[in-house]
């Protein structure tokens, strides 16, 4: 299916009167299901919303469904009223949380090679890179965290 095809049946499910806040998110292959946006088998994300509805559907439809449900900008005086796209620099970001899974992915790094590199003083490893290797996957983690947390809908 086409991206215009699934935007305009994403579009129809919204009209309908979708509830606003996903109170559960599942991933994974869901089989056995088709997604709500292009109709296709085995949708790998799945919201469940409080009043009951379950939303299901492929990571690529994911993203339009995001767009989708993002309120159109007012136009301004002589404006056109099309979307404007900003980017606002917080933690629900996802190139914050690239950012934060390099950083964690380089303290470890470091640590697990301060010996060779340099920095250590111990043919062994010591207490000092087994917590700078702790602290370095504890990093990479939240910054999982907040890459998947990313995906929630837009004012949720």
């Amino acid at each position: 299916m086409h991206e215009a095809e699934i935007r305009a049946r994403i579009r129809e499910r919204l009209k309908s009167g979708l509830p606003a806040g996903a109170v559960n998110m599942q991933f994974g292959v869901i089989s056995g299901a088709t997604c709500l946006a292009c109709g296709e088998a085995d949708p790998t994300i799945m919201y469940t919303y409080p009043s009951g509805p379950v939303v299901r559907v492929h990571d690529a439809c994911e993203v339009i469904w995001q767009e989708e449900r993002e309120p159109a900008v007012a136009p301004a005086a002589g404006g056109s009223g099309d979307r404007v796209e900003t980017k606002e620099a917080s933690m629900n970001n996802p190139v914050f949380a690239w950012i934060v899974i390099g950083a964690g992915f380089l303290v470890d790094l470091i640590a697990r090679f301060a010996d060779p590199l340099g920095p250590g003083s111990s043919p062994d490893f010591g207490w000092i890179q087994i917590l700078g290797v702790a602290v370095g996957v504890l990093v990479v983690v939240a910054g999982v965290y907040l890459w998947r947390r990313g995906t929630v809908f837009p004012g949720n």
